[in-house]
């Protein structure tokens, strides 16, 4: 039985977060390693993936959890905290790309039109690369790309390490980039249900974020009992200060 549920961000299974998982002790941490791949068909709604969380914790534990989410797996483990407040005793969202009201209308209006096919993640999940001859070839090639570029090595290896699985070829995305694609279509949620969450919970954003801003902070302090509070980072501090992170959690937890 686990003390920590873990929801991993669109795109990065959960054992790249290994680095920061390792920090985290003597807690002990569960998870979905892949979201959205238990599915035979994946139905393309974020309630799918609410209720793949649900399952796992009715499953897996018998005490109410601290549920993180990372980016998407922020939305997720909100969403599941709103709908199941039994199941735990509080949350931590980490960067959750869940935007102030009028951000979220815009977004919500670039869906309607198809204008996230073409722009952002979305888009850039559709088209990327999914195979390679070697790991080593998809560890240059990612080093290089903007993304990944302030990564701690050790997180950097293990994104490469379980995001990646043998082929005929060589070496393919484990993660499904149409999964992928679509998980990230869906995580522009309109209605959000602040008033049916019963349970404490922060939210930490990065201050060098590209998708929560200061704004959005602002909003969420207005809006919810939610804490917010801010880690010198991007979108992507747990992967960019793994120790830091953990050190962070482990305050607030304990705390």
């Amino acid at each position: 039985m686990a003390d920590i549920y873990f929801s991993h961000a669109n795109g990065f299974p959960a054992k790249s977060y290994n680095a920061m998982f390792q920090h985290l002790k003597p807690f002990e941490v569960s998870y979905i390693e892949k979201i959205g791949h238990s599915f035979a068909n994946f139905d393309g709604k974020i309630e799918s993936l609410v209720e793949e969380h649900i399952r796992k914790l009715e499953l897996t534990q018998t005490c109410p959890v601290i549920g993180i989410g990372h980016s998407s797996g922020g939305i997720i483990t909100l969403l599941a905290a709103a709908k199941r407040p039994e199941l735990f005793s509080s949350i931590i969202l980490l960067d959750p790309p869940i935007f102030r009201t009028s951000k979220r209308l815009l977004s919500r209006l670039g869906q309607i039109f198809g204008l996230d096919r073409y722009l952002g993640p979305a888009n850039l999940a559709k088209k990327r690369r999914v195979e390679f001859s070697s790991r080593q070839e998809v560890l240059e090639s990612y080093a290089q790309k903007p993304v990944f570029k302030n990564f701690n090595a050790q997180c950097l290896l293990d994104y490469v390490t379980h995001g990646f699985e043998e082929s005929l070829n060589g070496v393919c995305l484990s993660f499904s980039n149409e999964t992928e694609y679509e998980i990230f279509r869906l995580s522009q949620i309109l209605h959000l249900p602040l008033k049916q969450l019963s349970v404490n919970g922060t939210i930490i954003y990065g201050k060098k974020s590209n998708l929560f801003s200061q704004s959005d902070a602002s909003w969420w302090k207005s809006n919810s009992d939610l804490r917010v509070i801010p880690f010198d980072g991007g979108h992507l501090f747990p992967f960019e200060s793994p120790i830091k992170t953990s050190r962070l959690l482990i305050q607030l937890i304990e705390n």
